[in-house]
């Protein structure tokens, strides 16, 4: 008995073994990737990561991260002090909990007997369809609540006896150990944990009734009662998360204007899609096209008629088939239901479906699958431990048939790893991600707006416009693609034409903050103080405690005269953002002007701590020395603002002045010319010009 426990604890650790070596071979591509997209809300630039006050506005400020997920920007924390902003160490740890999750998964379809059980757990951990959950550091909510939710299921079922007793896995009764309730409890505390790093993990409770469905010959209140607990935390969290998506994320607009008929035909379409994707992983990408839905058109009916007529088919067959494959389809419908389109979720605005939104879902249909070719491979004698043993003869016949199941196996393994493998290649930067994107979709607008963004960040402005204009003419109705170029035109000082790509984004969509602030501050540019403080204002009603609403309203009272409501407003701006260098700096220059030195000097140099290169932060604490009459350590500080933009007139006017102040009159007059050179109608230099070639003819 002891050899034979031994011998299967060897086989386990090497089945165990296997799978997470075959995982991080498949995934050194995407492990060897940098930051993508929205990488940077999460890790690069989310400031909770940095201090102890961070961690505590990720648990208790749900509005100070993208989605209340604190548990996965714990995970982010933690790593930040270890590697700070490497990319590596983050992609490591979310392929480790990808492997991770992909053991467990193996243990809890042994524990229901499921047929295929280590097959299905390996195609789990090599699918390509799980790439975008693993290279994707944001998406370290997937595989991350993945581990979790499979924690608390398997600790749910050793509560609730399945897979330790008889054939239908009875409920322990009052004389069973009484020890079966810490696994109720331990369910609890790893659904809480799935719960917080990604809500989509809420429809665990249905989950585990559909497999206790399965198991019984029917339910009762044993079976439901104890899950109530579970059904209440999960819709509470599933609740939060769908008013955060809508109000905080922005899900609210023209692109998720659906009625209830729609949004089936969607979910139905949405259903078959990943099926295909699950079955044949072909052109993977990571924006697929966003279908037009058409409830006048016939043929996307065929889509959610098909879906409820399979499972209308697998309930009438499920005596003769048994609840299995009905349970799998129920399972994958059911946990990609809060992903179908009856709730608005923001990658809406881009496509209806995301290879991340099945992480879970596609569980249901591999473990179907997987079942059903072990099944069919062991029948016809392919696979050992289901074919009847005979003469010595029809044994060696055996084993070369296994040798060919076995090989089957071995190859769909192999086939899905290379895949895999090559699509992590796809991560590998942001632009790398987009140019894929497009090859694979060339109706991904957002494609060609994000490399466009590329471009004119590194000064390649014409083909970031071109860009931008292809991405406009596929979606000519995309609030983002007008901001952008909204934002690009004001750069230029092409302030008519911006305004009027503003305003075409708050036609769409006329609550888009960002947007608000934006032509606010165009209006501002423009001289136009009474329409820009309309935005602005509008832009606090919709929210209130925006650290950037507050930033723009500050400086609009500010240059109305309005000192102390100025300073109010970067006061508070600062409480909701402690590290708002902008804010820092104006409320310096609000306190300057109230001759509070001390105040306004520590807000200069808390804005340089935040940010070295903050050249308007060095000019206005050059200024302030300036009126201390410190000329030295004044001379410092523009200087140093020079360093970092040498085009800066006002920092070269301001030098030449304590310049002059010193007698140092050539290098006066240098920097009074430079000063008008960059700027022709600037009247302080010039006088300042005339005044010092005076000071030298007299010399």
């Amino acid at each position: 008995m002891t050899d034979k426990r031994n011998e299967t604890k060897t086989r386990l650790l090497f089945g165990a073994g296997l799978i997470l070596l075959a995982t991080v071979i498949a995934y050194i591509p995407a492990m060897k990737s940098g930051f993508i997209w929205d990488d940077d809300a999460y890790v690069t630039e989310n400031v909770n990561l940095r201090d102890l006050q961070g961690l505590e506005r990720t648990w208790f400020e749900p509005l100070s991260i993208p989605q209340y997920y604190p548990l996965t920007h714990t995970t982010f924390w933690i790593e930040y002090r270890l590697w700070g902003l490497n990319p590596t160490g983050y992609h490591v740890v979310n392929v480790l909990l990808h492997a991770a999750a992909a053991l467990l998964l193996w243990l809890l379809l042994s524990r229901l007997g499921v047929p295929g059980a280590f097959l299905a757990a390996a195609v789990f951990a090599l699918h390509p369809v799980n790439v975008e959950s693993v290279a994707w550091i944001t998406e370290r909510k997937n595989v991350l609540s993945g581990l979790f939710y499979l924690g608390a299921f398997i600790a749910y079922l050793r509560f609730a006896g399945v897979g330790t007793g008889g054939a239908n896995g009875d409920i322990p009764g009052e004389q069973a150990d009484r020890r079966a309730w810490k696994f109720y409890f331990i369910a609890l505390v790893l659904f809480v944990c799935a719960l917080l790093s990604k809500s989509i993990t809420a429809t665990l409770p249905a989950a585990v009734l559909l497999v206790l469905w399965w198991k019984r010959p029917r339910l009762t209140r044993r079976d439901v009662l104890p899950l109530i607990p579970f059904f209440a935390v999960g819709v509470a969290m599933g609740l939060m998360t769908t008013w955060l998506e809508k109000f905080h994320v922005g899900a609210l607009g023209r692109e998720w204007d659906f009625n209830i008929l729609d949004r089936l035909l969607i979910a139905g379409r949405v259903v078959w899609f990943y099926v295909g994707k699950l079955l044949f992983p072909h052109r993977l990408t990571f924006i697929y096209e966003r279908w037009t839905i058409d409830s006048g058109m016939w043929w996307q009916y065929i889509f959610p008629l098909a879906a409820a007529g399979v499972i209308v088919l697998l309930w009438l067959k499920r005596r003769r088939w048994g609840k299995g494959p009905l349970v799998a389809v129920l399972f994958f419908v059911g946990t990609l239901f809060p992903a179908l389109g009856f709730f608005d979720v923001y990658p809406m605005r881009y496509s209806f479906v995301a290879d991340h939104f099945q992480y879970l879902a596609g569980i249901g249909m591999i473990a179907s699958v997987c079942g059903g070719l072990v099944l069919l491979l062991s029948r016809v004698g392919g696979l050992p431990g289901w074919a009847e043993t005979g003469p010595s003869r029809e044994k060696n016949k055996q084993r070369t048939n296994r040798s060919w199941g076995v090989g089957v196996c071995v190859v769909l393994l192999l086939v899905l790893g290379v895949s895999t493998w090559l699509q992590g290649y796809m991560y590998k930067d942001v632009e790398t991600l987009w140019r894929e994107t497009i090859l694979r979709n060339d109706k991904a607008w957002i494609a060609y707006l994000n490399l466009g963004i590329i471009y004119k960040t590194r000064g390649q402005a014409d083909e970031g416009f071109r860009l931008y204009e292809k991405a406009l003419e596929i979606n000519p109705d995309s609030p983002l693609v007008h901001y952008n170029i909204a934002n690009t035109l004001r750069e230029e000082d092409r302030m008519d034409e911006a305004v009027g790509h503003y305003r075409r984004v708050l036609e769409i969509n006329p609550k888009h903050v960002p947007t608000l602030i934006n032509l606010g501050n165009a209006y501002l540019a423009t001289g136009k103080l009474d329409e820009a403080l309309t935005c602005f204002l509008d832009a606090r009603k919709i929210r209130p405690n925006d650290p950037d609403v507050l930033y723009s309203l500050g400086g609009i009272v500010y240059s109305r005269g309005n000192v102390e409501d100025a300073a109010r407003h970067y006061r508070r701006a600062l409480q909701l953002r402690p590290d708002f260098a902008g804010a820092h700096n104006k409320l310096g220059v609000v306190l300057t002007a109230e001759k509070q030195v001390p105040g306004a000097m520590a807000h200069f140099q808390a804005a340089l701590k935040i940010d070295p290169n903050f050249v308007e932060a060095y000019f206005n604490l050059g200024v302030l020395y300036h009126m201390e009459g410190k000329l030295d350590e004044a001379m410092v500080q523009y200087r140093r603002a020079l360093d970092i933009n040498p085009d800066y007139p006002e920092a070269h006017n301001n030098l030449g002045i304590a310049l002059t102040a010193r007698e140092r009159l050539t290098e006066a007059e240098e920097h009074f010319r430079r000063a008008l050179r960059l700027k022709p109608d600037f009247e302080d230099a010039r006088h300042n010009l005339e005044r010092v070639e005076e000071l030298i003819k007299k010399k």
